[in-house]
C-alpha cells in the first residue's frame, strides 16, 4: 500500500521566528474589535486577543451607551453593538423580554415538531470566519425556544441577532472546503425538527498542488485539507519528477494516507509525491 513520508517536527523547536502561530485568532473577539474600530473607539487593525486595550474600548462603549461598565461582552452590550452609533440615542440598556406566543396552548402533551417553509429555506449572508444564518421561516405551534447550528456536521456557537437572524461561529475553519449547514429547531416540549441544508462555497484553495507531465504537458491538480489553518510555504520537484511541499498545519489534517495529528500548536510537514501526483511508498 502506497503512503505518504510525512516528516512533522515540533513547529517552535524548527521554526522560532513562528512561534507565535500558537496564538490563535478569536473570531468573536475579531468581529468585537471590528465593531469597536468601527466607531472610532479602538485603535490599529483587529488582533482576535482580548487585550487590555479592547477591554478599556468595551467599556467606553458600555458608559456611553448606558450600559453596567464591566468590560465584557453579554447580551446587552453586544445587542447594542450592532446599532452602531445609534446605540448612544438609547438612555437605557436594552432588555430581552420572553415573545408569548399567541397561538392556543394545546390541551394534551405537545407533539408537534417546529416546521420549516421549504420555500423560504435558511441562507448565509456577510460571510467570513463568521456568518449571518438568515431564517425566514420557521414556526411551532406554542413558540421556539433554542436553535442547533451545524456546518460540515459539527455543532458550532452562535449568539441570537433578531428572531430570525443568528450569528454563527463555526467551529473549524470554513475556507477549505464547501460548508454544508443546517439548523435544529426546538420547542419548550423537546419536539424538534431540522431545517432544509444549504451550502457556503469553498473559498481558499488550502494546500494544493499543480503540476504538470513533461512528457504530455497535462496537468493535475491535488488538494490537502484538515480541521483547522493549513499552510503550504514551500514546492520543488527533483529530477525524477517527484514533488516536495513544506508548510505546517494545525490539530488534524489528511493528506490522502488517513489523518495525521499535530503534536501541538502548529507542526510542519514535509509532503513527497510522486510525478502523478501519488504519495511515495
Amino acid at each position: 500500500m502506497k503512503k505518504l513520508i510525512l516528516l512533522s517536527v515540533f513547529f517552535s523547536l524548527f521554526l522560532p521566528s513562528l512561534a507565535q502561530a500558537e496564538v490563535v485568532d478569536d473570531p468573536f473577539t475579531v468581529y468585537i474589535q471590528e465593531k469597536l474600530i468601527a466607531l472610532g473607539l479602538l485603535e490599529g487593525e483587529p488582533t482576535g486577543i482580548n487585550n487590555q486595550a479592547t477591554q478599556q474600548a468595551i467599556k467606553t462603549f458600555q458608559e456611553k451607551a448606558g450600559l453596567v461598565v464591566d468590560g465584557l461582552v453579554g447580551d446587552n452590550t453586544f445587542s447594542k453593538l450592532l446599532f452602531g452609533e445609534s446605540a448612544y440615542l438609547q438612555t437605557s440598556p436594552t432588555t430581552t423580554v420572553p415573545v408569548t406566543p399567541t397561538t392556543t396552548v394545546p390541551t394534551g402533551p405537545d407533539t408537534k415538531a417546529p416546521v420549516w417553509d421549504k420555500t423560504q429555506p435558511p441562507f448565509g449572508s456577510e460571510i467570513g470566519s463568521l456568518f449571518n444564518l438568515n431564517m425566514p421561516s420557521v414556526t411551532d405551534n406554542v413558540g421556539i425556544i433554542s436553535y442547533e447550528v451545524y456546518v460540515n456536521g459539527a455543532l458550532s456557537t452562535h449568539v441570537s441577532i433578531s428572531d430570525s437572524k443568528l450569528l454563527v461561529t463555526p467551529k473549524y475553519d470554513m475556507a477549505c472546503a464547501d460548508q454544508l449547514i443546517y439548523v435544529i429547531a426546538f420547542d419548550e416540549a423537546g419536539n424538534s425538527s431540522q431545517s432544509p441544508a444549504f451550502t457556503i462555497p469553498q473559498s481558499d484553495p488550502c494546500i494544493s498542488v499543480i503540476a504538470s507531465s513533461s512528457s504530455s504537458q497535462s496537468y493535475f491538480a491535488v488538494t490537502f485539507g484538515g480541521t483547522n489553518n493549513n499552510q503550504g510555504e514551500s514546492i520543488a520537484v527533483d529530477s525524477s519528477g517527484n514533488i516536495y511541499i513544506t508548510g505546517y498545519f494545525y490539530e488534524t489534517v489528511d493528506f490522502g494516507g488517513g489523518n495525521v495529528t499535530s503534536a501541538g500548536g502548529a507542526d510542519i510537514f514535509v509532503l513527497k509525491l510522486n510525478s502523478s501526483g501519488a504519495g511515495i511508498e
